[in-house]
């Protein structure tokens, strides 16, 4: 005889679970999926643990067998008890049901947003023990392989380290020759989560190493800003060398202009220069100088900060100054005297 065979449908609603039409697309479907997931989280509710862990096993439930067409043919046709219970025949899931007992819903949740917890924490707050074991695949485990299409949530992101804050540190040549140490105060804003800002003022020393070079930098590390989500900027202090009235620096030597006569650069002379540490320079030139000409006063330059010990040159460069007048009686005198010199450059 034969029997017809009729199961009411009882159990859960997946469709109202998810909040979802029964014909909706599979772009509507992991939507809800994930608004729903991200909201029950237990990890976001720390408060309401348990709803929430049971809450959020119920929407992977749901989500896992409408995702399915097998499995949802049978949902729509017999309702819950229809897949526990095997339902549909060659078509449907031989050697099983539906059951719980093994993957976590976290595998589903990691699947979309590539991690399992909020807080740092490793599957924070969520009872192990709940799966779904279909029958018809091998150990009786579902498959999940869903692609990750992004509806609006994206992955807590890691901190955005903040751009470099430059500042200048301006020296004199002075204390770039002999060394020094500065103090500089940095201000910066704190603001907590609470959006309340305020302001902390750190005073930072800087030891200037002799021999130091235009453009040497810096840096302090995490002393810019502090806002939530942002790693604090790095203070960075760049080297600017002041204008000296004496010297121009190049590399580790040293350049100066010396102005002298006609007479001296004919003659001879002895020339003296303020150096940078307080001394006084001299210098003897016997042989005739000429005009723009350019001599070279060994380690008298900047020290090397590669080679402690060790410095740059000083090299000199004559400006002569010629004479605004000469009476006849002086002219007459030097064509006297230059008239016999043979050697001229």
């Amino acid at each position: 005889m034969n029997e017809d065979f009729h199961l009411e449908k009882m159990g859960k609603d997946y469709y109202q679970i998810l909040g979802v039409d029964k014909n909706c697309s599979d772009a509507e479907l992991k939507k809800a999926y994930k608004k729903l997931a991200l909201k029950w989280h237990p990890d976001r509710n720390i408060n309401n643990q348990q709803e929430a862990s049971e809450k959020f096993k119920e929407i992977a439930e749901a989500y896992s067998v409408l995702s399915d067409p097998k499995k949802k043919e049978i949902y729509d046709r017999y309702g819950e008890e229809g897949l526990k219970n095997g339902m549909g025949g060659a078509g449907g899931f031989p050697g099983g049901g539906f059951s719980f007992g093994g993957v976590d819903p976290m595998d589903i949740f990691e699947q979309f947003f590539g991690g399992s917890s909020f807080g740092g924490k490793k599957r924070g707050g969520m009872p192990k023990g709940f799966s779904f074991n279909v029958g018809g695949m091998p150990g009786g485990m579902h498959s999940f392989g869903m692609d990750d299409d992004d509806y609006g949530y994206s992955q807590p992101k890691r901190p955005v380290k903040a751009d470099d804050v430059i500042a200048n540190l301006n020296l004199t040549l002075e204390e770039l020759y002999k060394g020094c140490t500065k103090t500089r105060n940095i201000t910066k804003n704190i603001t907590t989560s609470n959006g309340v800002t305020t302001k902390k003022t750190n005073t930072v020393v800087i030891k200037v190493q002799p021999g130091w070079k235009d453009g040497t930098k810096l840096r302090y590390e995490g002393y810019g800003d502090e806002e939530p989500g942002v790693i604090p900027a790095d203070i960075v202090f760049v080297v600017k060398t002041k204008e000296h009235p004496v010297f121009k620096r190049e590399g580790d030597d040293l350049h100066c202009t010396k102005n002298i006569t006609l007479l001296q650069a004919l003659t001879g002379c002895e020339i003296e220069i303020p150096h940078l540490d307080g001394t006084t320079i001299k210098q003897k030139f016997d042989k005739i100088l000429t005009n723009n000409s350019k001599e070279t006063i060994y380690g008298k330059g900047m020290p090397i900060r590669k080679f402690p010990g060790q410095y740059g040159n000083l090299i000199v460069h004559f400006n002569i100054q010629n004479p605004t007048y000469l009476s006849q009686e002086q002219k007459d005198e030097l064509k006297k005297v230059l008239s016999n010199v043979s050697n001229w450059a």
